[in-house]
């Protein structure tokens, strides 16, 4: 500011120069905007009669601005449809997204409830299974075998699984010890397999 103050005159020069020449510029292109006197009018096809060439220019220059303010006014109404509707797109996709949500989350507690229920069957056929392998322990090898060759195999397994290794061994070879065309022989067998395979 200090330098500002001390070279204010030549400041002040150069403000002056500059003024003058722009005046001088003007001058000197008065022919250009105005018209002399005494000159005829323009034809009658000029946008403004009596006006310079330059004037016209500048009349077309004019319109042409206000021709790209046209334009420009009706790509801002098109930009601003557009983001009105994608403000609706964004609206629909947001209540969407909470809708999967929503659905997500009532889909775990239905999968949680399902396991919670998975578990207690679990637990439940295996107090079953224990209490059937007990029975069936304390009967007799001819009697326990003729109530299981008219159960599902995969039932018979499970409960000669849980059965200790003995009474569950003298119902297989009381299985065994029927007639080769008997169904109970081909069952022992096949019971065999199937237990070596839930140990392994």
């Amino acid at each position: 500011m200090k330098f500002l103050l001390r070279f204010w005159y030549l400041i002040l020069l150069a403000l002056m120069v500059s003024l003058l020449s722009a005046v001088g510029l003007l001058y000197l292109q008065r022919e250009d905007w105005i018209q002399p006197p005494g000159e005829e009018e323009a034809p009658a096809g000029d946008p403004v009669p009596g006006m310079s060439d330059a004037y016209s220019g500048w009349n077309y220059d004019i319109s042409s601005i206000e021709d790209l303010r046209v334009k420009m006014e009706a790509e801002r109404e098109n930009i601003r449809k557009e983001r009105n509707r994608l403000e609706v797109l964004e609206k629909r996709v947001l209540s969407e997204v909470e809708e999967l949500e929503r659905v997500r989350d009532e889909i775990t507690e239905i999968r949680e409830a399902i396991n919670a229920d998975y578990v207690e069957i679990r637990e439940s056929e295996k107090a079953n299974l224990a209490q059937l392998a007990k029975v069936y322990t304390e009967m007799r090898p001819e009697a326990a075998v003729k109530i299981l060759v008219d159960l599902d195999i995969e039932l018979v397994v499970k409960i000669l699984s849980g059965m200790n290794e003995e009474p569950a061994s003298r119902i297989l070879a009381e299985m065994s010890a029927a007639p080769e065309e008997s169904r109970m022989r081909g069952m022992a067998s096949r019971i065999t397999q199937l237990m070596q395979q839930v140990k392994e």
